[in-house]
């Protein structure tokens, strides 16, 4: 049993577009003005990596984590990964925060659980997945023109980088 929850583990990072500046209210952390532009979230999925991605691309969910009120109003657009059981989000999120093109980071947000200053950042443009650093990053890019209104439902295309 243990070994299939280690198969299951990994490391998350969700790629969001605001299109127009806006504010939201997240949560503890209350209103905060997000400027327009990509947002680069990372996470880990310790137990079940699969289910906690499919969670966070469902269109209708309860509000738990602050991700959750950000990608309500913003859609996620592309999805990055890499399986297995070491627990890179803190390391992701460090690179994140000191990639070139980096925009402002949204303090606290994500990270209750660790002592990182941020695990949400802003970019004026599209950032890359190589920012991740070295190791196989799988990715889901989600379509959003074909997204249906009324279903929620995305395709996707995933490849690997």
């Amino acid at each position: 049993m243990v070994e299939k929850q280690r198969a299951s583990a990994g490391a998350y990072a969700l790629l969001i577009y605001l299109p127009c500046r806006d504010s939201i209210e997240v949560g503890r952390l209350g209103l905060i003005e997000f400027p327009s532009g990509y947002y680069l979230y990372v996470g880990s999925a310790l137990g079940g990596l699969k289910a906690r991605i499919a969670r966070h691309l469902r269109p209708h969910k309860p509000l738990r984590w602050h991700i959750d009120y950000l990608a309500a109003v913003a859609p996620i657009v592309e999805v990055w990964w890499q399986a297995g059981a070491d627990k890179l989000e803190c390391q992701w999120a460090a690179l994140v925060r000191g990639a070139p093109g980096t925009g402002t980071w949204v303090p606290r947000f994500g990270c209750s659980d660790c002592r990182c200053p941020s695990h949400l950042v802003h970019f004026p443009s599209r950032p890359s997945a190589a920012i991740l650093g070295a190791g196989p990053i799988s990715t889901l890019k989600l379509i959003s023109d074909q997204r249906s209104a009324v279903s929620g439902q995305w395709s996707a295309v995933s490849g690997q980088r």
